[in-house]
C-alpha cells in the first residue's frame, strides 16, 4: 500500500512538472451593441470590440528557451460570420509560432504590426466600440494596415524599454490596407518597427510603418502620464496615403477611473491634403466621450458618444453594448 501510495506521489510529481513546462490556453470575448454610426441616420445592432476565440500556448523547452503559438478567430456576434475580409480566413487575426527568451521574442506568420502597438498604446477606446472611427482615423491616418500576412516579427522589452521590428513578404500584403482587407500583392516588402518606454506613470512610444504600396509611410509619436487615478495623453501622426495625399493628425485624451468604472474623452483632427485637389472627404476633426463600468472582472457594460464636424450630415454616432471576455 506504501508502495503504491509512493508510486502516486511520484506520477503525480512528474504530471505536476509537465504542466509547468508547457500550457495551452483557449480565450475569447463576446461583445454587442445597439447605436447609430457616423454619415447615418439608421438605428443598428453591432459589436464596440471584435468578438474573437483565441488558442494560444507556450512550450518550455529549457535553458530560458520557449516555443510560443496563437490563432486567433473574429466574428460577428450578430450572425456568426467571420469579420475580417472575403476570404474566408479561419484565423484571421493572429495566426503565429515562434520562439522566445532571453534573446526577445521571434514569431512568424500573420501577425499585429509593431507600429501598430504604438497607435493602439495612444488610444482610451483601444480600437474599439463607436468611439474608435474617430481614435483609430487619427492614430493610423488612413495608412496603417494593423496586420502582416508572411511576416517575421522580433520583440524584446526589459527594464522600461520595449522594442519591435517587422518585415513581411511582398505576397498577400498589397494593395491600400490590404493586410486588412485583401491579398494582392505589394510594391514592396512592408516592414514597420516600435520604440516605447514605461517608468511609474509615464508612457511614452515612436512606431513607423511602410505598408508596402508604393507611396504610403506613417510615422507616430505618444506620450501619457498617469496622475493617481487620472491619465492624461498625446498624440502625433505624419504621412502619406498609398495614393500619395499627405496627412497629418493629432489627438488630446483623458481618462479617469471612478470606482469600477472609467470616464474616456478624446479630442482630434487629421487633414488630409490631396494630390491635385482642393479640400478632402477624408478629414476627420472631432470629439468622443464615453464611460465603461466593470460589473465584474470579465464583464463590461458601456457607452460612447462621437462627433464628427467634418462630415456634411449625421455627424453624431453612439452605443451601448456589453462585453465578456474569458
Amino acid at each position: 500500500m506504501k508502495k503504491s501510495l509512493l508510486a502516486l506521489a511520484v506520477l503525480g510529481a512528474f504530471a505536476g512538472a509537465a504542466s509547468a513546462q508547457s500550457s495551452v490556453t483557449l480565450y475569447g470575448l463576446v461583445d454587442a451593441n445597439v447605436g447609430k454610426d457616423f454619415g447615418s441616420a439608421d438605428k443598428r445592432m453591432g459589436y464596440g470590440a471584435v468578438p474573437r476565440l483565441g488558442v494560444r500556448g507556450v512550450e518550455d523547452l529549457g535553458g530560458g528557451l520557449g516555443a510560443i503559438f496563437q490563432m486567433e478567430h473574429r466574428f460577428d456576434t450578430g450572425n456568426g460570420l467571420i469579420v475580417g475580409n472575403t476570404t474566408n480566413q479561419m484565423w484571421n487575426a493572429r495566426a503565429y509560432v515562434g520562439l522566445q527568451g532571453a534573446f526577445g521574442k521571434i514569431q512568424l506568420g500573420r501577425e499585429y504590426t509593431q507600429a501598430f502597438w504604438q497607435q493602439l498604446g495612444a488610444d482610451p477606446w483601444g480600437w474599439d466600440t463607436v468611439a474608435s472611427t474617430l481614435t483609430s482615423g487619427w492614430t493610423g491616418g488612413g495608412v496603417a494596415g494593423m496586420r502582416l500576412n508572411n511576416s517575421i516579427t522580433y520583440s524584446i522589452a526589459a527594464a522600461g524599454f520595449s522594442f519591435g521590428a517587422q518585415i513581411a513578404e511582398s505576397n498577400e500584403n498589397g494593395g491600400a490596407n490590404a493586410a486588412k482587407t485583401g491579398f494582392d500583392k505589394a510594391a514592396k516588402k512592408p516592414f514597420n518597427l516600435g520604440v516605447a518606454y514605461d517608468i511609474g506613470g509615464l508612457s511614452v512610444g515612436v512606431g513607423y510603418e511602410n505598408p508596402g504600396d508604393a507611396d504610403d509611410k506613417w510615422t507616430t509619436v505618444r506620450a501619457s502620464y498617469k496622475f493617481g487615478a487620472v491619465k492624461v495623453g498625446g498624440f502625433y501622426g505624419t504621412g502619406t496615403q498609398a495614393d500619395a495625399d499627405k496627412v497629418k493628425s493629432f489627438m488630446l485624451t483623458v481618462t479617469a477611473d471612478v470606482g469600477a468604472g472609467q470616464i474616456r474623452a478624446a479630442y482630434g483632427d487629421r487633414k488630409v491634403d490631396p494630390v491635385g485637389a482642393v479640400g478632402s472627404a477624408s478629414d476627420m476633426k472631432g470629439f468622443a466621450l464615453g464611460y465603461h463600468h466593470a460589473v465584474s472582472k470579465r464583464t463590461t457594460l458601456y457607452v460612447d458618444y462621437g462627433n464628427n464636424s467634418k462630415l456634411a450630415t449625421e455627424k453624431n454616432a453612439y452605443d451601448f453594448g456589453v462585453k465578456h471576455a474569458f
